[in-house]
């Protein structure tokens, strides 16, 4: 491994950078906080991650259940043994936990996937029609939309014209659905949600929010502000190894046949004799109804383990996060938040 070291002249608190008062406690336990980087000519400093809005390090507490958990790392969903079931269960009591954490319905699911791409993506195969999206969204939120011909609304130079602008869409002919970006990775702009979600029923479709940037930043709660679906990534919140969750209606994914085929997709025939290739698992029934059959699981359990310490821990998150403003990794205003 190759160790870039730093010039002095760029490291906070020298040529004029703010430093840190001497004393003052972290907003969050963190591994990898006490990580020093090697000076030039010699020396070193404590690391300052400018990255967090790209991923996040984990929490100390959730190192903790990985140290915990490890041990009985097992199948989920298929298998009988001990380990098997204890992972299965845990598995499947996480989806209360992520449920709460974004204030779901009793009524709605929740479909632990690999990250907020992918949870868009299965929400994308279940969209029974158009959805409308605007020019500058993340790219989890764009690229399915695109790839499945969705009609693009370009940001205006201010919310209220860009508004305008989405509302003219959603009249002009039906759509099934409007998917919008809960805070923007560039300026870090947080949207209306409640209104858009208003806008987006008043001509008959849903709403789905990307919430990678969102999550970590401001509270979530699908009932109070009728958001029909929200989508997040673990590595935005401080859980590490990749886990995302789809949140929502139940009705659309649980239309959905066939998302993906494989060992992490439902378990199909063994392949039949003389042929080299098994036929694709998804044209096997699977004997668990939605969202089982839709989620992530083999490699996953911990993960989605790691990923519910992190909606447990997220308070004191929140305030951390709120008391800079930002939800985005590019230039954008920092303001203190309000809530």
């Amino acid at each position: 491994m190759t160790v870039i070291a730093v010039p002095q002249d760029r490291i906070p608190g020298q040529e004029g950078w703010p430093a840190s008062e001497p004393g003052t406690p972290p907003l969050a336990d963190l591994i990898g906080a006490d990580l020093k980087v090697p000076l030039v000519p010699t020396g070193t400093a404590r690391y300052v991650n400018l990255d967090y809005a790209a991923s996040t390090p984990a929490l100390r507490v959730v190192a903790a259940q990985i140290a915990e958990l490890l041990p009985l790392y097992s199948s989920v969903h298929r298998g009988a043994g001990y380990a098997s079931m204890v992972c299965t269960t845990a598995y499947e009591a996480a989806r209360a936990d992520i449920a709460a954490f974004a204030g779901a319905r009793d009524d709605d699911v929740v479909v632990i996937t690999r990250n907020t791409t992918d949870a868009l993506n299965l929400l994308a195969n279940a969209v029974p029609g158009p959805a409308v999206h605007l020019d500058i969204e993340h790219h989890a939120n764009l690229l399915p939309w695109q790839a499945r011909h969705g009609r693009v609304v370009s940001a205006r130079g201010g919310l209220g014209e860009t508004m305008a602008a989405l509302d003219a869409e959603l009249a002009s002919r039906p759509a099934a659905l409007l998917a919008i970006t809960g805070a923007s990775n560039v300026t870090g702009e947080c949207l209306p949600l409640r209104a858009l979600a208003e806008m987006a029923h008043r001509h008959g479709a849903r709403i789905a929010v990307d919430g990678a940037q969102l999550a970590p930043h401001r509270r979530v709660d699908l009932a109070a502000t009728d958001i029909d679906y929200f989508a997040f990534s673990g590595h935005k919140i401080y859980a590490p190894f990749g886990a995302g969750a789809l949140i929502g209606r139940r009705d659309w994914p649980a239309a959905v046949r066939c998302v993906r085929s494989g060992c992490a997709a439902p378990t199909g025939p063994r392949r039949p004799p003389g042929t080299r290739l098994a036929p694709p698992t998804c044209l096997v029934p699977w004997r668990w109804p939605p969202p089982a059959a839709m989620s992530a699981r083999c490699p996953s359990a911990w993960r989605r383990h790691m990923k519910t310490r992190c909606c447990d821990a997220s308070p004191r998150g929140w305030q951390a996060s709120a008391a800079y403003g930002y939800c985005g990794s590019g230039p954008a205003r920092l303001t203190r938040s309000a809530w």
